[in-house]
């Protein structure tokens, strides 16, 4: 499924289903049935008298409703509404837990996908940065956020495998890669200080992986 729906205009919603499902002898006319109540489409209305969302919608329905093993989705929720989205990422939970469907997103929106998926590809200017599962990258990337219990913090940081730091005297923002928490906070506790450890969100993660900042 393209972002760009490609669609016969002429054709009803209703007859642009039975076309497509004509070809599929596993259509699941349930399931089929179901999304176009809940991505409100009627059967009568014209393909051509769409909005670009409601076409995003009934392409949606066509790419899944014959249950391929194999789904490609290209920005497949860059013309949905965030109640529509947040449908489509629901309906992508539901198709994953059968083990023998694989589903491929590429797609911008971060915020979204990081939802759905368990093993991620990073491709920036035509190279590979990352191939692994989302879980084991969460956890290469933490971020410390440090006060000082007097005056200012030591000027030197001394953590180890630091992307990259911002210091403001009295606290200070440490970003580090593939450290052990326990390494961490040994190295946090030798600077006499409060602290505290969080994981970074997948966008974050993308702006670490790309552009190393």
């Amino acid at each position: 499924m393209s972002q760009e729906s490609e669609l016969m205009d002429w054709l009803t919603v209703g007859e642009t289903v039975d076309l497509v499902s004509a070809h599929h002898v596993d259509w699941d006319s349930e399931l089929a049935n179901r999304l176009l109540a809940d991505f409100k489409l009627n059967n009568s209305d014209k393909v051509g008298g769409l909005s670009v969302g409601q076409k995003q919608r009934l392409s949606i329905i066509l790419g899944v409703a014959h249950k391929p093993e194999l789904l490609l989705l290209d920005e497949p929720a860059a013309s949905l509404d965030p109640i529509v989205r947040q449908d489509f990422l629901d309906l992508l939970m539901e198709l994953i837990q059968d083990p023998d469907r694989t589903i491929m997103i590429s797609s911008h929106i971060l915020t979204d996908v990081e939802k759905v998926i368990d093993q991620v590809l990073i491709i920036d200017n035509g190279g590979v940065h990352c191939f692994q599962p989302l879980d084991e990258l969460r956890e290469q990337y933490h971020r410390i956020h440090l006060s000082a219990l007097d005056n200012e913090l030591p000027k030197e940081l001394n953590f180890s495998h630091v992307k990259n730091q911002e210091h403001h005297g009295a606290s200070a923002v440490v970003t580090v890669f593939n450290a052990d928490r326990s390494q961490i906070e040994e190295e946090a506790n030798a600077l006499n200080c409060r602290y505290e450890i969080k994981t970074l969100d997948f966008q974050e993660i993308y702006r670490l992986v790309v552009a190393g900042k």
